[in-house]
């Protein structure tokens, strides 16, 4: 899946990519990390460093940790808390023609859901904006 996130991300030629790591709310414990922020960071990192070798330059991506203060389900249940140790990403395509140009082409979109990329050209919007969510259950 992330192959495929770098190769989209390289046909387009201009996106921001946000890679942000996620734990569920139970505190580590093993001695790797001291931290649910330290994991989460970690995660991110290793998502950033992956698509930096795909050749992805560094300049558009960020890895951000918001450990457990978003949590995407409920952390009471184990399934909750396995939905919530994960990656997302969050891509911005920008615009390839420069401001006050009167005709925008279509900017690709990917949709990432179920394990299957999907592009899109039909987006009419200067900027196209998506979530990805990549589910990790175990360690990056």
């Amino acid at each position: 899946m992330l192959i495929r996130l770098a190769t989209t991300l390289q046909e387009s030629g201009n996106a921001l990519v946000a890679v942000e790591g996620h734990t569920d709310d139970r505190p580590v414990q093993n001695g790797e990390f001291r931290s649910n922020r330290g994991m989460a960071a970690a995660r991110a990192y290793a998502v950033t460093r992956f698509l930096i070798d795909q050749g992805i330059a560094a300049e558009q991506l960020r890895a951000v940790s918001y450990a457990d203060t978003r949590p995407a389900d409920d952390n009471g249940i184990p399934e909750g808390r396995a939905a919530n140790r994960r990656v997302e990403l969050r891509v911005e395509f920008l615009p390839e023609n420069p401001p006050g140009r009167e005709t925008i082409a279509p900017e690709p979109s990917l949709s990432l859901k179920g394990g299957v990329a999907n592009t899109r050209r039909d987006s009419p919007r200067r900027k196209q904006n998506f979530n990805a969510v990549l589910r990790h259950r175990g360690r990056l």
